[in-house]
């Protein structure tokens, strides 16, 4: 796979071709260029607008040379657009020099750690995600867009699609270039927005947009078939913790039978696991020892009792630092059913 330096470098070049080729190949004139970004954005905004507040502020993620940006200036507050690409930046910021809601930055290629938290209302990514070659990038992105945007804030994005019963969808697999991006079907699409505690609205394919109402300038053609349109919201009033319980309890839902016994380290976690997936389960709870050796002597009291998981959130992994003989008999005894950034699974059986 292609390191970021290198993306970068690729993308300056296609961005020097005399051409509209590679940032929308439909365009044969500045004219023509200029009525397609108004058009996308249009059919962009179609099923979100009615989410947005009248004063609302969006970001574009991969804005290229501004294309749609020049069409949702009109239409918000303020406007940021973010490309990896130094060429692309340069050429949009010329651009759209004339519309002062507007601000157009390079980003790192892998996050938006730039950007401030809780600040926008819009994020869109149009014909950006599918050029990505790791799975794991659009992840990045997609958790540190759940913390730029507001409560109740709005994402929509494209990414490359593949339709689940193609037999002969593993072509697709492992050849991923900066051109060529990464592929999902609708549900591995839905499930990676999920998994960044987005609530998902809904989900679509391209070629099908313009019949479900989603704007005139979608075209039933070889590019808009093989891509997927998602669009979700940030939960309301959704602070990190409550992210982190929200997380913890998808996987829950996912790895652990009905009827289960989980023991938790942290009160208060209960109902928030409920809410995101856990209701199926019971849960046991740790209190916090003076020793390691009393940490382990609990844990095991509570296995006896029928605890057949453990689940740590962010906020509970200090166990493991501040009883290292924890961590240890963990590591020795169980198996790691799952973990991630907001929570570690633990299989105690």
């Amino acid at each position: 796979m292609p390191g970021v330096s290198s993306m970068k470098q690729e993308w300056d070049e296609r961005a020097r071709h005399p051409s509209f080729r590679y940032v929308d190949n439909r365009a044969q004139t500045e004219e023509e260029f200029r009525a397609l970004g108004l058009a996308d954005a249009e059919a962009i905004l179609a099923d979100v607008k009615q989410y947005l507040p009248t004063d609302a502020a969006a970001l574009e993620i991969g804005c290229g040379i501004g294309k749609v940006l020049a069409g949702m200036a009109p239409r918000f507050r303020e406007v940021w657009g973010v490309d990896l690409s130094a060429e692309m930046v340069k050429q949009a910021r010329l651009r759209l020099a004339h519309h002062a809601n507007v601000r157009i930055e390079e980003n790192s290629g892998s996050d938006l750690q730039e950007l401030p938290a809780e600040y926008f209302d819009l994020c869109y990514s149009c014909a950006a995600f599918r050029h990505v070659p790791e799975r794991a990038m659009i992840g990045t992105y997609l958790a540190d867009t759940h913390r730029i945007l507001k409560p109740g804030g709005v994402l929509k994005i494209e990414v490359g699609g593949v339709y689940a019963n193609n037999p002969f969808r593993r072509l697709y697999e492992g050849g991923a270039d900066t051109w060529q991006g990464v592929r999902f079907t609708m549900s591995e699409i839905v499930h990676m927005v999920e998994e960044a505690r987005f609530e998902v609205v809904a989900a679509y394919h391209a070629r099908f947009a313009e019949h479900l109402g989603y704007g005139s300038a979608v075209e039933d053609n070889i590019e808009t078939q093989r891509t997927l349109w998602v669009v979700a919201r940030k939960g309301p009033g959704m602070d990190v913790w409550e992210g982190c319980a929200f997380a913890a309890g998808r996987a829950l839902e996912k790895r652990v039978l009905a009827g289960s016994r989980v023991i938790l380290a942290e009160h208060g976690l209960e109902e928030h696991l409920v809410t995101a997936g856990g209701a199926h389960v019971e849960f046991l709870y740790l209190h916090a020892p003076g020793e390691s050796a009393d940490a382990v002597e609990v844990l095991e009291a509570l296995r006896k009792q029928g605890g057949s998981y453990l689940l740590l959130s962010r906020y509970g992994l200090w166990w493991l630092d501040y009883y290292p003989g924890f961590a240890a008999h963990l590591e020795e005894r169980y198996r790691v059913v799952e973990q991630a950034p907001d929570y570690l699974l633990v299989d105690l059986r």
